[in-house]
C-alpha cells in the first residue's frame, strides 16, 4: 500500500516557488491544502501554477483550500478545489501517513 502524503502550503504563490515545487512532487492520492496566504493559489494563481494544479488534479491529487483563510481574504476557490474547515483538515491529516 502506498503512503498518502498531506502537503500544506502557507505562502503566497506570488514570488514564491515553494508551492509549485511541492505540488510538482505530489503523487496520485496525495492531498494538497492551501492555507493562510497560499489560498490565493486556489483562487487566482499565476498562469503556470494554475495549469500545474489542473494537471495534478487529473493525476489524482486532491486539492483543498482552508475555508476560514479564504473567508478572511475574501476569496473563493476555483478549478474544483474544495473549500474545507479546520475539522475537515484534521480528518485529512489523520487519513495520510506522511506530511510536509
Amino acid at each position: 500500500m502506498e503512503k498518502k502524503m498531506f502537503i500544506m502550503l502557507t505562502k503566497s504563490p506570488y514570488g514564491c516557488e515553494e508551492g509549485k515545487i511541492r505540488i510538482s512532487n505530489a503523487l496520485a492520492g496525495d492531498v494538497v491544502v492551501f492555507a493562510q496566504d497560499s489560498v490565493y493559489a486556489a483562487t487566482n494563481p499565476p498562469g503556470e501554477l494554475a495549469e500545474l494544479v489542473k494537471s495534478k488534479m487529473s493525476e489524482g491529487i486532491k486539492f483543498y483550500a482552508s475555508g476560514p483563510d479564504c473567508m478572511a481574504r475574501g476569496v473563493e476557490p476555483k478549478f474544483g478545489i474544495k473549500q474545507i474547515d479546520y475539522p475537515e483538515m484534521v480528518d485529512l491529516i489523520m487519513e495520510c501517513q506522511l506530511s510536509y
